[in-house]
């Protein structure tokens, strides 16, 4: 139970390592104030000496970089921008205007591109590959299920679409094989994805006449332009990161997606980032304390331990309305 991330300062070329338990769905309203706010929240986490340790690409839902030399911040978490690129995209350049002479990047390659940041070694970073799968190509029941979509544009000069409720990387894992379902299955040649709440969350474009495949994906996947390398042998790969622009524009009118309103869009990184942060730590050792009373119960110390940053007042609400005020002029919030 938790919600873990490595937290990283980096000044004078010297890097200290910082751990969360709690706070990496929350990483999107904890460090969108500013370098100094956040580093004042980073240095309130469990430090080294205080049994801070690197996690693994499993066990690590976010993470961050503030380097004061370059004036970068990298980082991903956030429970809602992580897996939805417009709302992110609106949320970076609210953040961008909070962090002035400042780099402010999506670290798209998960921990292991944190860890390459400050010269560290990723290979005991990332976990074994699991079994090999076969994904269903049965659409989903319902609209607001659909997670990706695919595209397949076949050798007889055919296409076909779908979306699913499986994960893009997944799917582009699964490497050649999926050639062949794709090419077997009877699929319709567009989709109309707009219908549900929610955007894509990914999407690949397999191209079997020139062997290529184009993939995006909202999620940061650790080193996965090696990993599809070694499932798509002699294969043309090309993964855009998150803009989905790249793919989508392969497709024209076949395929329909969302529309975001920028408004709502805004509003919703208002209510993130101006809401009082939980403190999970406490609940934790409430409940064990209910528990315990009647049971063993066993918890990681880790959890019993959460650091939020003080809750956002008057003077954050101001500074979000300057931001949104500025990255409007700059016509940046869907950039």
């Amino acid at each position: 139970m938790g919600q873990r991330a490595n937290l990283l300062l980096r000044r004078e070329g010297r890097t200290e390592l910082f751990y969360t338990h709690w706070r990496a769905n929350t990483l999107d309203s904890d460090l969108f104030w500013g370098p100094a706010a956040a580093e004042a929240f980073i240095r309130a986490q469990r430090s080294e000496s205080e049994g801070a340790a690197w996690l693994d690409e499993v066990w690590a839902e976010g993470g961050a970089v503030v380097d004061f030399d370059r004036r970068v911040l990298l980082w991903f978490g956030g429970e809602e921008v992580e897996c939805d690129v417009p709302l992110r995209r609106v949320h970076l350049a609210l953040m961008r205007e909070l962090w002035p002479e400042w780099s402010v990047r999506w670290a798209h390659g998960h921990l292991p591109e944190l860890a390459t940041y400050v010269g560290r070694s990723t290979e005991d970073l990332l976990t074994p590959e699991g079994e090999a799968w076969t994904p269903s190509l049965e659409a989903p029941e319902e609209p607001d299920w659909l997670s990706s979509v695919v595209s397949f544009e076949g050798p007889r000069e055919e296409w076909k679409l779908l979306g699913l409720d499986q994960d893009a990387s997944e799917l582009a894992l699964v490497g050649v094989r999926l050639v062949a379902l794709l090419d077997e299955a009877d699929l319709p040649d567009r989709l109309d994805a707009s219908r549900g709440p929610e955007f894509p969350q990914g999407g690949l474009h397999v191209d079997a006449v020139r062997r290529r495949l184009d993939v995006w994906t909202a999620p940061p996947q650790p080193v996965f332009e090696e990993r599809l390398q070694a499932k798509w042998p002699g294969w043309g790969i090309r993964w855009h990161r998150d803009r989905f622009e790249a793919v989508s524009e392969k497709l024209g009118n076949r395929l329909q997606l969302p529309e975001r309103d920028p408004v709502a869009l805004v509003d919703r990184v208002r209510s993130a980032v101006l809401r009082a942060p939980p403190d999970r730590g406490g609940l934790v050792q409430e409940l064990t304390g209910v528990l315990g009373a009647e049971s063993v119960v066993g918890v990681n110390p880790f959890a019993l331990r959460d650091d939020p940053p003080a809750a956002p007042d008057h003077a954050h609400a101001e500074a979000f309305e300057r931001a949104v005020a500025s990255a409007s002029r700059r016509g940046g919030l869907l950039a």
